[in-house]
C-alpha cells in the first residue's frame, strides 16, 4: 500500500518542478497533480500524471470523488479556498503557505496575517502609485469582502497540517485563529555538507539587494540607508526580473549609482548564481516572510545578511541561532568585512539543524499516514 497524494497547484514556472520533486522521489507516495489556474494559459510541465484545469466544477468533481488519501495545497489563492468545503471528511488536508496567501489580500479578503510590510519611503510610493487602483478595488470588493473573509476563516479548521516557510508562521496562525488546529508539516529538504573552506585573499565583495520587483522589498528605504556606504570597488546587484514591472521601472529611475546593477530579464538559475557568485553581502528589506530561497542560498554560501529588526525573518533566523545583522545599524564598516570562516560555518550548521528537524517531521507524518 502507498499513500495517495492529490496535489492542487497554482502554477508558477519558477517553483513548480522543485515543489513536487521530493514527493515524486518518495516511493511511499502515489502522486496525482492538478494544476488549477483560473485562466487558460500555456503551461509546460515535464512531470507525469498532471492534469491542467481552469474550471471550478471540474476541480470540485475530482475533490468529491475522493480517489486520494491526502489533499495537498501548494499555496492557497482564493479559488483554492472555494474547494475546501467539498473535501470529504475522511481526507487529510495539508496546506503549504507560500507567503502571498498569508500576507496579501485576496478577492478583497483581509490578509490572514495582517502585517505592515512597508517602510516610510515605500509606503508613500505605494499610496501614490496605487491610489486610483485601490479606490476602484475597494468599490469592487465592498460587497464581496465580508463573504470572502467568512469563507476563508470558516475553512481554517479543516486544515490538518500546515507547512510554513518559517516555523513562526504556524505559531502566528494559531495565535490569531483558535479554530486553526493544524500540526506542523514540511516537504523534504536535501541537505548537503555545505562546509566552507578558505579560498584565498579576503575582499570586500559585492552586495545583493532584494529578490524581486516587489514593493515589500522596500528597495528605496534600503537604498537610502546603504548607498553612501558602498565603495567604488563594490557592485550592488538588484534583481527585478519578476514581480510588478511598473514598480521596477519606477525604482530604476529613483535608484542611481555607478556601482548599481539592476537585473530585469529573467535568468536561468545557473546564470543567476554565476552573477551573484561575487556577492559577500545580502540586504533584504522584507518585513514579512519573503525571499527565503535567496536567503537560504546566502546562508549556505557564507554571505553576511542584513534585515530590518522588525522583520519576522530576522527574528526567525536569530531564533535558530544564526548571526545576522540589522539594517538599522549599517555603517561605514558594514560592507568592508564579511563573515569569518568560523561564522559562515556556524550559520550553516544552525540552518542545517533546522532542516534536519524538518525532515524528521516529514518522515514522522508520512509514516503515520502510511501505517494508517
Amino acid at each position: 500500500m502507498q499513500v495517495r497524494f492529490l496535489h492542487i497547484v497554482r502554477y508558477d514556472k519558477k517553483f513548480f518542478e522543485s515543489s513536487i520533486a521530493s514527493f515524486i522521489a518518495d516511493r511511499r507516495l502515489i502522486n496525482t497533480i492538478v494544476v488549477y489556474n483560473l485562466f487558460k494559459e500555456e503551461i509546460t510541465v515535464n512531470v507525469d500524471n498532471v492534469t491542467i484545469l481552469s474550471n471550478f466544477l471540474e476541480v470540485k468533481e475530482i475533490i468529491q470523488e475522493g480517489d486520494y488519501d491526502v489533499l495537498y495545497f501548494h499555496s492557497m489563492p482564493y479559488h483554492h479556498w472555494r474547494i475546501v468545503p467539498y473535501i470529504p471528511k475522511n481526507k487529510v488536508v495539508i496546506w503549504w503557505g507560500w507567503g502571498y496567501d498569508l500576507y496579501q489580500t485576496q478577492e478583497g479578503a483581509t490578509p490572514l496575517l495582517n502585517i505592515d510590510c512597508f517602510k516610510p519611503i515605500t509606503k508613500r510610493l505605494f499610496k501614490r502609485m496605487f491610489l486610483i487602483h485601490n479606490c476602484i478595488r475597494s468599490i469592487v470588493y465592498y460587497f464581496k469582502k465580508p463573504f470572502n473573509d467568512r469563507l476563508i476563516r470558516n475553512c481554517l479548521y479543516r486544515i490538518d497540517y500546515f507547512q510554513p516557510v518559517i516555523s513562526s508562521e504556524l505559531e502566528l496562525m494559531k495565535e490569531h485563529y483558535p479554530s486553526f488546529r493544524a500540526d506542523e508539516f514540511y516537504s523534504l529538504e536535501p541537505i548537503a555538507d555545505y562546509i566552507r573552506e578558505y579560498k584565498g585573499v579576503d575582499s570586500c565583495g559585492d552586495i545583493l539587494l532584494g529578490n524581486s520587483a516587489s514593493m515589500s522589498n522596500n528597495h528605496l528605504d534600503v537604498w537610502s540607508k546603504i548607498s553612501k556606504y558602498i565603495s567604488n570597488d563594490q557592485q550592488c546587484i538588484v534583481p527585478l526580473s519578476y514581480g510588478d514591472m511598473t514598480y521596477a521601472h519606477y525604482i530604476s529611475k529613483e535608484m542611481s549609482g555607478i556601482n548599481l546593477k539592476l537585473i530585469f530579464g529573467f535568468m536561468p538559475l545557473d546564470e543567476y548564481r554565476a552573477l551573484t557568485k561575487g556577492c559577500k553581502y545580502m540586504v533584504m528589506g522584507v518585513i514579512r516572510q519573503q525571499a527565503m530561497g535567496n536567503i537560504s542560498y546566502g546562508i549556505r554560501n557564507g554571505l553576511k545578511i542584513f534585515l530590518y529588526k522588525d522583520s519576522i525573518v530576522y527574528h526567525y533566523l536569530r531564533g535558530l541561532g544564526l548571526k545576522v545583522f540589522p539594517i538599522e545599524e549599517i555603517d561605514e564598516n558594514s560592507f568592508r568585512k564579511g563573515l569569518s570562516l568560523e561564522e559562515q560555518n556556524y550559520n550553516i550548521a544552525c540552518y542545517n539543524n533546522e532542516f534536519h528537524r524538518r525532515n524528521n517531521v516529514y518522515n514522522e507524518v508520512i509514516s503515520k499516514l502510511y501505517n494508517k
